[in-house]
């Protein structure tokens, strides 16, 4: 009976280790299972973050060539715009250079006709000559009318005497070999 008694009390014991066997395998289970919850939790929320940045980088790809695409058509239309305005004005101006010529070829004629090829020549080289202000005359003609008239050496000492005078001023001299010279 005692056998049976220290059975029937170990029993009881063993009942109470299986028990705790049980629950720590349970505990154990339930452990692992938060675990895989939780690394799954942690992957999902590292996808997710990975997905967000990757879209986030995306979107700022996309933008800075769409950026870049304005940009582009911006500098194209002002370059369009600049080229057509030096075409119109180089045509402008070529059309005002034509007009200016038509007009003074046109003068030209009218005042061919009414004072003669001759007279007209004549006129435009005096124009020119006037307006380049050339000096066609010296301030100062040495010459000699022979032996009873002023020497080359009177007029010298005349231009040196102008010159002591006003020291600032150099006069143009001619003399007769000069003149004697010159083609008509």
């Amino acid at each position: 009976m005692e056998k049976e008694t220290a059975i029937a009390d170990m029993q009881k014991d063993m009942v109470k280790a299986q028990q705790s066997v049980e629950i720590a395998e349970r505990t154990a289970s339930a452990t692992v299972k938060k675990s895989e919850g939780d690394a799954a939790g942690v992957k999902l929320a590292v996808g997710a973050e990975a997905e967000a940045t990757k879209m986030r980088a995306h979107a700022e790809a996309e933008a800075t060539k769409a950026r870049a695409h304005a940009d582009s058509e911006a500098i194209k239309l002002r370059a369009s715009a600049e080229a057509e305005m030096i075409s119109l004005t180089g045509s402008a101006e070529a059309g005002k250079i034509l007009a200016v010529g038509r007009s003074t070829a046109e003068a030209y004629e009218l005042a061919v006709k009414a004072l003669g090829g001759e007279n007209f020549t004549r006129y435009k080289i005096t124009e020119e000559l006037s307006k380049g202000k050339v000096k066609l005359i010296p301030d100062v003609l040495i010459g000699s009318n022979g032996p009873n008239g002023a020497s080359a050496m009177d007029g010298l000492l005349g231009i040196k005497l102008m010159e002591l005078m006003n020291p600032d001023s150099r006069r143009e001299v001619i003399s007769d070999a000069d003149i004697s010279d010159a083609k008509p």
